[in-house]
């Protein structure tokens, strides 16, 4: 463990008689490494910014650019999604900035940091996923509505419960992709970071 070699270090520069490290200066050495995992985690979060930012003001140019109104509504409600989606964020680098000064209570900000967006991580995952269903029930209600214009009677009873069997069951391959692309994805922004610091708040524990 990390904290193993500080404490080796630390040894290694101490008298003949070693002095073990005092909860203090465990905690000290612990919120240093604490500070480069909370650095890469705010960076990640200003990455996604970036990326929704950029996708508000594409978005306007493509609801602008299709002609289709159902494609122009999916478009224009992503585009608030991504609005909306500013204030998690916003949740996020709130959380982050707790870890600025730690000095008094590490511990307490650590538990606080990692129970605060494993919360919001799981709200992503959450709002991913509802995103995904709400997508395919939209397509698939519009293909049915299409498909009013187009036939009656029989052939159109058959060819709604066939479209509507198609996009089932590629509605369902697409939503166990999104879980597998989500989690992926969190946990190789967030996860892995959140898991180091565990292990510092498990070590802090141990003392």
């Amino acid at each position: 463990m990390e904290l193993n070699e500080l404490r080796q270090m630390w040894n290694r520069h101490a008298t003949d008689e070693p002095t073990p490290l005092s909860a203090h200066s465990v905690a000290r050495m612990v919120a240093r490494k604490s500070d480069s995992v909370v650095t890469r985690l705010r960076r990640n979060a200003w990455w996604e910014v970036g990326s929704i930012v950029y996708v508000i003001i594409a978005l306007p140019f493509g609801i602008d650019y299709f002609n289709n109104q159902f494609i122009k509504g999916y478009l224009l409600t992503f585009e608030l999604l991504s609005v909306a989606f500013l204030y998690y964020y916003y949740r996020k680098f709130k959380l982050l900035r707790r870890m600025d000064h730690v000095d008094k209570d590490v511990r307490g900000h650590l538990q606080t940091l990692i129970l605060g967006l494993r919360g919001l991580l799981t709200i992503y995952l959450r709002l991913s996923l509802w995103v995904t269903i709400a997508a395919i029930i939209a397509t698939t209600s519009y293909r049915a509505y299409r498909l009013t214009l187009k036939y009656d009677g029989g052939e159109l009873f058959w060819s709604i419960g066939l479209t509507v069997i198609i996009m089932f069951l590629t509605g369902t391959v697409l939503y166990w992709l999104m879980i597998k692309f989500t989690k992926w994805y969190l946990q190789k922004l967030y996860g892995q970071h959140l898991d180091r610091l565990e292990g510092y708040l498990h070590e802090l524990q141990a003392e």
